[in-house]
């Protein structure tokens, strides 16, 4: 059974570096906890196998470092 895809946050601002969001700055999700963030903190792809994800997908700078060395949460 594979695990279900986290609900995507909302917001106004990154919830890692709390940079406003505008036309320029736009709103991302990582694809593995769902926060909102920015591109800058949000630059990383990689696939997420417990989502069925086998193509590299947009995750947060937490989550790539925490999945990289082959952590859970």
């Amino acid at each position: 059974m594979l695990a279900k895809e986290p609900p995507w946050s909302d917001g106004e601002m990154c919830l890692e570096c709390t940079v406003k969001f505008s036309l320029k700055n736009r709103k991302h999700h990582c694809r593995h906890c769902g926060r909102l963030l920015c591109a800058k903190c949000s630059s990383k792809d990689m696939p997420i196998i417990k989502y069925n994800l086998s193509k590299p997908v947009r995750v947060c700078d937490v989550c790539f470092d925490v999945l990289s060395i082959g952590g859970t949460f």
